[in-house]
């Protein structure tokens, strides 16, 4: 909507009258925002993150280990209620602006990660480079049956893109269903239990090492 002024009929300064003042209009960027909270959930109690927790343990085999379960739950708990979300860093070096900083090693390493993407895709010599992504979230670890026919098809694209001389990337989005933890995935990695907080930066954190699993 365009900003219409009307300085012929002061002391209104817009044309449906909502600015009274020639200062309520110039100095309105400067006025703070109210900002509007109430979207994410609160932190659980410990009670609850308990149960979340013991979820992870509910096979009798861990029954012998239960004490031991018990003082991983209240380090674990620890971590949850002081927010702990870097708990390993180092000094961020050169190329930040505070370089006495103590970042996480995670964000350090991805963003190695991403500068050296960068260089080979800055590189004119370098060879395109194709993402594909199998939007099925499905395959025959989580499914009784055989591989899905999405998971086909992305074969097959990847074969006919390679063969043009493209490095292909495939990012399978089965491998990172809620579903996969006990199935698919466990041939490819060992999983830590699960973190109880259901929402925040660890699920993140959980979610980008599920990617990197999926992208091999």
């Amino acid at each position: 909507m365009p900003l219409l002024l009307d300085f012929a009929s002061k002391p209104n300064y817009l044309h449906d009258n909502s600015v009274p003042t020639l200062d309520d209009l110039l100095m309105a960027a400067s006025k703070m925002t109210e900002i509007r909270k109430g979207q994410a959930p609160g932190p659980i109690s410990r009670e609850e993150f308990g149960v979340r927790y013991r979820t992870s343990f509910r096979d009798p085999a861990f029954a012998p280990e239960k004490e031991a379960i018990e003082r991983i739950e209240q380090i674990a708990w620890l971590a949850y209620a002081d927010g702990r979300k870097s708990p390993i860093t180092r000094k961020a070096g050169p190329g930040y602006a505070d370089p006495d900083y103590d970042l996480s090693v995670d964000w350090i390493a991805a963003r190695e990660a991403i500068d050296a993407a960068q260089a080979i895709q800055a590189n004119p010599a370098s060879p395109s480079k194709v993402l594909l992504v199998n939007g099925s979230t499905r395959n025959d670890g989580t499914c009784p049956g055989e591989i899905s026919k999405t998971f086909r098809l992305a074969t097959s694209m990847t074969e006919e893109l390679e063969g043009q001389g493209m490095i292909v990337d495939t990012l399978d989005l089965s491998l990172v269903a809620l579903n996969t933890v006990a199935g698919s995935t466990r041939a490819r990695a060992v999983c830590p239990p699960r973190c109880p907080c259901a929402t925040g930066p660890a699920v993140a954190i959980r979610t980008t090492r599920w990617v990197r699993l999926a992208t091999g």
